[in-house]
């Protein structure tokens, strides 16, 4: 009953085993495929549950090392080639300029994020094992988040967000959740037909259950505000547009009731940092006193950086400078390469190119508490949010979705906030450019929120933060801990014939 099915109990493995290259091949990218769907624009999580349960059930382990290697190279282009089919719109901004690196990117992106699961398959298919390819694929995971520049986004789990099951998130974080998630298929597929069948249904059927809907804030808390001006990208810095999305920010500033804190998006201001005194100044006065976020260019030292200002009484009283910048966006790697084939970044100031900040940080905002900057690209980074020193009560995600276009990067991106906001158990204000403007609870539930495509704003009090999660007070070593038992359970498990 413990040991692995053999052939006669797993035709669905026989039958893969069975096929040429290439047809094994188209099976494992079309199963990437409907993992993907499993986030928006479609966003039925039930579908990346399936092809995850796919994955253990083919035991392409059997394979061997090189079989199983080409089985999840294929299974990453097919999945990343859809969660990321976003990634081409920075490039249709500009379309004569950059148009003709949009196909490059996308193929260059799902190839080189698929390698990771190629590496995690093979390894598996060398040891010939289901609890290790659970054990690689999580490594993977974590290996993308952090390996050249790190890009974390889209991992399965992320599909849950809106589910009880990314609850858990909070204890075990997005790592030790994706490896815990995969173990459970490793031993679903241990089972005989009926049984693991009975058990896959029951988590499914818990995947679809939804988190209940946010609780009221309390009223007499802080009103925080965030503001959406709804700027297009390839209008944005134009001088005959830009006084009339300054405009669209202030009149959001000087909305009744009056906020306690409002919170402008990502390069909010078309001017430099340093050169906006005025503009601070009248937001303050509209504002009645309110606290100021307001992302905007910061030029400092020979330097620029794309930065964050907290403005309190009409003067810039501290800033935040964005240490995790886009490659290819912010700044270019290999600049110098390059630039000898007229090779430039997305970013306006991309001959130029930002410098990093120093790394995480809070800024100490009157009535509101310490409030953790994030800029755009940072918040899908869930290690760098708990990288800070002093426990936030606030997350501020400011950002700029035109880059993401219509379909489900403004939606994806938003997912990301809702799970800082579940793993560290504290709220976060999102303001974009255009996207999804939203406040959200600690549960990682949206309290209020402004769609894609809407100029305007949104309030809410500030919601409750929850005390400090495991995976806040602890990290990836809640991940290592359960790698470490699975991976004793599989060293085991060859003596016993239980692996």
């Amino acid at each position: 009953m413990f040991g692995y099915l053999d052939n006669s109990q797993a035709p669905l493995s026989e039958w893969l085993t069975a096929l040429a290259g290439r047809r094994r091949f188209l099976v494992f990218a079309a199963a990437g495929v409907v993992g993907a769907l499993g986030h928006p624009p479609v966003g039925w999580p039930i579908l990346t549950f399936f092809s995850l349960l796919f994955l253990f059930v083919a035991a392409p382990w059997r394979l061997g090392p090189r079989g199983a290697a080409w089985a999840g190279w294929a299974y990453g282009v097919g999945y990343f080639a859809v969660v990321l089919h976003w990634i081409v719109e920075p490039f249709l901004v500009d379309i004569a300029r950059h148009g003709w690196m949009a196909p490059f990117a996308i193929s260059l992106m799902a190839g080189g994020l698929a390698l990771f699961y190629g590496a995690a398959f093979a390894v598996a298919g060398w040891r010939r094992s289901g609890l290790v390819l659970a054990l690689t694929l999580s490594a993977a995971e974590l290996g993308r988040a952090h390996l050249f520049g790190g890009f974390p986004w889209g991992m399965h789990v992320a599909a849950f967000v809106d589910v009880l099951f990314y609850q858990a998130a909070a204890w075990l974080g997005p790592f030790g959740l994706t490896l815990a998630f995969l173990l459970f298929f490793a031993f679903v597929a241990r089972l005989q037909p009926y049984l693991g069948g009975a058990l896959a249904a029951a988590l499914g059927a818990l995947t679809l259950v939804s988190v209940p809907p946010a609780e009221e804030a309390v009223e007499e808390g802080p009103l925080i505000r965030v503001v959406q001006p709804n700027a297009r990208q390839d209008l944005k810095w134009l001088p005959d547009q830009a006084p009339i999305f300054l405009n669209r920010k202030l009149q959001a500033t000087a909305a009744a009731p009056a906020a306690d804190l409002v919170i402008w998006p990502e390069t909010a201001l078309t001017t430099w940092m340093q050169e906006a005194e005025p503009i601070f100044a009248e937001a303050a006065r509209i504002g009645q006193g309110a606290e100021l976020l307001i992302g905007a260019n910061s030029f400092v030292g020979g330097q620029a950086f794309n930065a964050l200002a907290h403005v309190s009484d009409g003067a810039l009283t501290a800033t935040y400078e964005k240490a995790h910048l886009v490659p290819f966006g912010e700044y270019m790697p290999l600049r110098g390469l390059f630039e000898r084939v007229g090779i430039f970044g997305l970013s306006e100031l991309a001959r130029f190119g930002f410098h990093p900040g120093p790394g995480p940080a809070v800024l100490d905002v009157p009535r509101i508490g310490l409030v953790q900057p994030l800029i755009c690209y940072e918040s899908i980074f869930s290690y760098e949010v708990r990288r800070v020193t002093e426990r936030p009560r606030l997350i501020a995600v400011v950002t700029n979705d035109a880059w993401f276009g219509e379909l489900g990067g403004p939606a994806q991106h938003l997912a990301q906030s809702q799970a800082r906001a579940i793993e560290m158990g504290v709220p976060v204000a999102r303001s974009a450019n255009t996207g999804i403007s939203a406040i959200i609870d600690a549960r990682g539930r949206i309290v209020t929120s402004l769609p894609l495509g809407v100029a305007g704003h949104v309030d809410a009090p500030l919601p409750a933060a929850l005390p400090p999660t495991l995976y806040a007070r602890f990290g990836e070593w809640v991940f290592a801990l359960l790698a470490l038992l699975a991976l004793l359970v599989h060293l085991a498990g060859r003596r016993f014939d239980f692996d």
